[in-house]
């Protein structure tokens, strides 16, 4: 179930995969030998996985409380704050805060505007969440992990989303700084069409759109993204879908 959890939401079948990962936590917690080490590791890596399908979903109260599960769990299983599972888990959890962070400004929420106004609770609250977003990716930038080996895409997924953090915060070129150095190491890695770096570019994208730069540079880095998805990705698939939208927004 974890395997078909994690096959169906690269799928972009969402709903599929959250309910896989849902009946595997089930399975996990009913079996006898719940706190041995043995069990604690897959039983926070499910917790990693759901908050990512649900983040996806956009379900990121959700989200947030299974990435907090499974930080929790790898702590008090006694995992150091920079080993790289830990590191993991913090990068979608600081992600999460932004995207909450946004949502109560008003940007890309997609809810009905009454469920908006429902939850609006200002700006103090989205300026505490990306604080706490903040904190969370200096901490993962510094440890050794991410240091040792400036080129490791573990790093590059960790700037990714710092970067979105950056501009989300006011800094639009630091923003482009780190993700541009984020495409050069998933580049070098994996080569120029590797969906990492399609998702890289998706997010230069967005953050070069967001702060008036020129149009052409923006629609490049989406259509390559798309064009990248495209040969693996069946044309239903949430982040085409996302980049058509954005695509469909050019002036």
């Amino acid at each position: 179930m974890i395997d078909l959890g994690l096959v169906r939401w690269r799928q972009g079948r969402l709903t599929a995969s959250v309910d896989l990962y849902r009946e595997a936590l089930r399975l996990l917690e009913q079996t006898p030998g719940g706190s041995e080490p043995a069990r604690r590791n897959p039983t926070a890596f499910v917790h990693q996985s759901l908050g990512l399908a649900l983040l996806d979903s956009h379900d990121l109260e959700g989200a947030e409380q299974h990435l907090r599960t499974a930080l929790d769990i790898l702590e008090r299983a006694g995992y150091a704050a920079g080993h790289p599972v830990v590191l993991s888990s913090s990068v979608h959890l600081g992600e999460t805060l932004r995207q909450r962070a946004a949502r109560f400004r008003g940007h890309r929420d997609r809810r009905s505007t009454s469920a908006r106004e429902r939850s609006f609770p200002g700006e103090r609250e989205a300026e505490r969440l990306l604080a706490e977003a903040k904190h969370i990716f200096d901490e993962v930038l510094s440890a050794p992990h991410m240091n040792g080996d400036r080129d490791h895409p573990d790093r590059a997924c960790a700037l990714v989303r710092y970067s979105h953090l950056l501009h989300e915060l006011g800094n639009s070129e630091a923003a482009m700084t780190e993700v541009t150095n984020a495409i050069g190491i998933y580049t070098g890695k994996y080569g120029a069409q590797h969906p990492y770096v399609a998702e890289a570019r998706y997010r230069r994208a967005l953050i070069l759109k967001g702060s008036g730069g020129q149009p052409q540079r923006w629609q490049d880095d989406l259509t390559t993204a798309r064009e990248i998805y495209g040969r693996i990705h069946p044309a239903d698939h949430p982040l085409i879908g996302q980049i058509e939208e954005e695509l469909r927004d050019a002036p």
